[in-house]
């Protein structure tokens, strides 16, 4: 949305017009360009594959540095929605670790659970639960019980278990994976809310458990409130309680959980443009419930606007 927006990378101004071969950042000119390079070069796609050649170059094709380049790639990738490009690197990444080290290797169970990830925003869910099944047994025997790369791991499953419908085992799994990081991190450790996130959405979708789906969000807010008051995790779970409270008629409640939202998204996190259309988009559903349609039409004007600047004309949300 930056670059669409024409913003610079450096500076903040509109109207910027020079590109970065990698296409994914805009500056005022050279000037900008250099201020911002280091800031910028992790998250630049040429310069990445640079780096992978330069490994190549160093260590040969089939080396373990080079498939940490490519995984580097791949992840950089998946952040900018390039799904099947980052499928295309992962799988050459787990290529050569499995023929350098073999499965049983912690690189090879990372590289696992990322191409699970893909498959996940891919919608081939039962791609994704095999690949996120194998990351887990790997990391069971290499790790150890007790390590925060098996909650991770156990976490995935769990949302790709529930994303098949698998409601019980998802939350067993979830479970499973907040008390591990609270022995390992702690109750307060944003990792325990997170998770705890994911145990409401599953016990929402079980049926009956709607009150204990509310109360564990309320408690994972709290826990994200202390561990990073303007972050996503805080206002992904304003989100949620925004349109749970909005479903059960809790009108005022939810306005509040959006509002406060859409202020965590617009201060704090102000690259996440789609974010803060969602949040616009149910501040508006409320008013106009509420019967406040002249703020409702505003606030609704102002989610397509920011739809629309971030996906493009004829989106779905937009």
């Amino acid at each position: 949305a930056e670059l669409e927006c024409g913003k610079c990378g450096a500076c903040g101004k509109v109207g910027a017009k020079k590109r970065c071969p990698c296409l994914a950042a805009a500056y005022c000119g050279d000037d900008c360009q250099k201020a911002a390079w280091r800031q910028h070069r992790d998250r630049c796609v040429v310069y990445m594959r640079k780096a992978v050649e330069k490994a190549r170059d160093r260590h040969g094709t089939d080396h373990p540095k080079v498939a940490k380049a490519i995984f580097d790639v791949g992840i950089l990738l998946h952040q900018q929605d390039s799904l099947e490009d980052a499928e295309g690197c992962f799988k050459e990444a787990l290529r050569i670790y499995l023929e350098v080290c073999g499965e049983w290797e912690p690189n090879v169970a990372a590289v696992c659970g990322s191409l699970g990830n893909i498959y996940d925003d891919l919608g081939r869910i039962d791609d994704a639960l095999a690949f996120h099944k194998r990351a887990l047994r790997i990391f069971a025997r290499t790790r150890g019980g007790e390590h925060e790369d098996l909650a991770s791991a156990l976490t995935s499953v769990g949302m790709s278990l529930w994303k098949k419908g698998r409601l019980e085992e998802a939350f067993d799994k979830l479970e499973e994976a907040r008390d591990l990081y609270r022995r390992l991190c702690g109750d307060s450790d944003e990792r325990v809310a997170l998770v705890m996130t994911n145990m409401a959405l599953v016990m929402g979708a079980q049926g009956g458990r709607d009150e204990e789906a509310l109360a564990l969000e309320e408690e994972a807010l709290s826990i994200k409130r202390e561990a990073c008051p303007a972050g996503e995790g805080v206002a992904l779970s304003l989100l949620n309680l925004g349109s749970a409270y909005a479903e059960r008629g809790l009108l005022q409640e939810a306005l509040g959980r959006y509002e406060e939202g859409s202020r965590v998204a617009a201060e704090a996190l102000p690259e996440k443009v789609t974010l803060r259309a969602r949040f616009l988009d149910g501040i508006g559903s409320v008013k106009r419930q509420m019967g406040r349609l002249d703020e409702a039409r505003e606030a609704l004007e102002e989610a397509e606007a920011l739809f629309v600047a971030s996906l493009g004309e004829g989106s779905a949300e937009a």
